[in-house]
Parts: C-alpha cells; structure tokens; sequence
C-alpha cells in the first residue's frame, strides 16, 4: 500500500488549484475578459509549478514542466488540446464517480433491508394466517 506524504497532499491541493485557474481561464475567454484571462494564466502557470516541484518523481516533474511550456507556447488553435484539460477534467470528475457509487452502494442497501424485512413480514403473516386457521379448525372440531 503506497503511503502519501505532506509533497503528494501538497501535489494535488496544486493540481486542484490550477484545475479551477484552468475553468477560470476557459470562461474568461468565452467572456472576452482580457483582465481575467491573464490572470487566471498567470495563477494556473503558478500552480503547475507548484505542482510539478512536489511531485516526488522527477520524470513526472520534467514532463510537467514540459507539458506546461508546450501549453504556454501553444497557437490558439492548439488550446483545445492541452493535456491539463483532460487532467482537470478527470480530477473533477473523480468527486462525482465516487459520489454516485456512494449512492448506488446505499440504495442497493436499502433496497436488501427492505426486501429482508419484507420477507420476515410475509412469513410472519403466514405464520399468523396458519396458526389462525388451526385455532378455528380445532374451535370447529369440538
């Protein structure tokens, strides 16, 4: 089991971080805000730094750097294919993935307690039904 340090916790809070200057950035350039698109550039360069110089790997480090360079040299054109969309987009994405199997996982328990008390209910009505129908058999016998 891999243990997690304060660089790993301090890696993703980054990574969290640049995702939102990243959607900041987005929709300060649908909005046309020059203003808020530089700085959401700036803030998201800032924490892929910061990121990348926690990460325990420098293989992973270099790329990052690496991948943030080729992002900030990159043509307009070139935007909608930047690696760090899909890394915010997975990010965002596993807080979601975890909350609806969360829900699955309680509705199917809810669903199998119901069905157990459901059945204990039918075979104790059962009960009840048969131990009825011999108390008024044997009422009728005498």
């Amino acid at each position: 089991m891999p243990t997690y340090g304060a660089t790993d916790m301090g890696w993703g809070t980054a990574m969290i971080f640049a995702c939102n200057h990243m959607w900041a950035y987005e929709k300060a350039k649908i909005a046309g805000d020059g203003e808020q698109i530089l700085a959401s550039a700036l803030a998201f360069e800032l924490y892929v730094r910061r990121a990348a110089h926690c990460h325990p790997d420098p293989h992973v480090r270099k790329k990052m750097l690496q991948d943030l360079d080729d992002f900030i040299e990159a043509e307009e054109t070139d935007l909608d294919h930047r690696p760090f969309v899909e890394v915010c987009r997975f990010l965002l994405l596993i807080p979601c993935i975890f909350a609806a199997a969360v829900l699955l996982a309680a509705g199917i328990l809810v669903y199998a307690v119901y069905m157990l008390i459901h059945g204990l209910w039918k075979i104790a009505a059962a009960d009840k039904e048969r131990v009825l129908r011999e108390t008024v058999s044997e009422s009728e016998a005498v």
